[in-house]
């Protein structure tokens, strides 16, 4: 474990790369990998796989809160940087998915890596797999279907119809679970996964409107629309007097997505409409 003095050491250069994270991404990263390596390294001579058990403890829970936070944003801090960072990131995001347990401040290294490869290294098959063990593991996520999409549907190397087959499948996939869910448990009807599902849908719907299917993309709009009509209907037959359940989606004119009633999200996580900044500083303030 760090001394004390050491920990306050780390914590001022962790603080010298918030100085440059908002206008100059590498040199934050000059200052916060090192800081990671040291940490990392000492959290396995201590055989731990926790991040935060090679900091002293004598600091108190506001700097633990600040180390916590901190991490959530290096990886953050790696969203975006190509092949110019990429033997780092890897080195990162492998590292913490093999030898650590994830912290809610982070997202998932595994989509963080695939983003590396799809969009860095031309390595689609990998990046592929790594997104089939998400949505494998989790198949109800809809942001882990709505971010493997995405990797096909934007940029200059998008590939619409992958993109448009990885929704559809996403869609089916949490539909068909819903219905099981909803056969097997009639006294808990409702919403496995309800709440969020319209952002595919919404999607879909650009996909099919790019690709000239006007007539699809409609459809899936409606579709959208009698989701969230529906849903309003279910809540106020299920719990009168509480009607707001899901608020309907503008069209999408950027890559944004406001996330309204999805699962709570860290501050310092990764946003997951998939801008690759930070949520406080991309959708928290849209949701407000």
């Amino acid at each position: 474990m760090f001394t004390r003095t050491e920990t306050e050491a780390l914590i001022e250069e962790m603080e010298k790369g918030y100085y440059y994270e908002d206008h100059d991404v590498d040199k934050a990263l000059d200052i916060w990998f090192p800081v990671w390596k040291r940490a990392a390294e000492k959290n396995r001579k201590m055989r731990s796989r926790k991040f935060l058990d090679c900091f002293n403890p004598e600091l108190g829970q506001e700097d633990y809160a600040y180390i916590y936070n901190w991490i959530g944003d290096l990886e953050c801090a790696f969203l975006g940087t190509g092949r110019e960072r990429a033997e780092e990131r890897i080195e990162f995001c492998t590292t913490m998915l093999e030898k650590f347990e994830m912290v809610d401040s982070m997202g998932d290294c595994r989509s963080n890596l695939a983003d590396l490869y799809y969009k860095a290294l031309d390595k689609k098959t990998e990046a592929d797999a790594l997104y089939e063990e998400i949505v494998r593991e989790n198949p109800v996520d809809v942001f882990g279907w709505a971010n493997y999409a995405r990797l096909y549907a934007e940029g200059s190397t998008s590939d619409r119809e992958k993109a448009y087959t990885i929704y559809k499948r996403g869609i089916e996939t949490i539909q068909d679970i819903n219905d099981i869910y909803e056969n097997h448990f009639e006294s808990e009807k409702g919403n496995l996964c309800f709440t969020d599902i319209d952002i595919l849908y919404d999607e879909i719907a650009g996909i099919c409107k790019s690709l000239g299917r006007d007539e699809e993309a409609e459809e899936w709009s409606e579709k959208r629309s009698a989701l969230i009509e529906s849903g309003r209907e279910r809540l106020a037959a299920e719990e009168p007097g509480e009607q707001e359940f899901i608020q309907p989606r503008q069209p999408k004119q950027a890559k944004q997505e406001t996330v309204v009633n999805g699962p709570k999200i860290g501050r310092n996580a990764p946003c997951p409409c998939g801008s690759g900044k930070k949520y406080k500083k991309c959708c928290l303030n849209k949701a407000d």
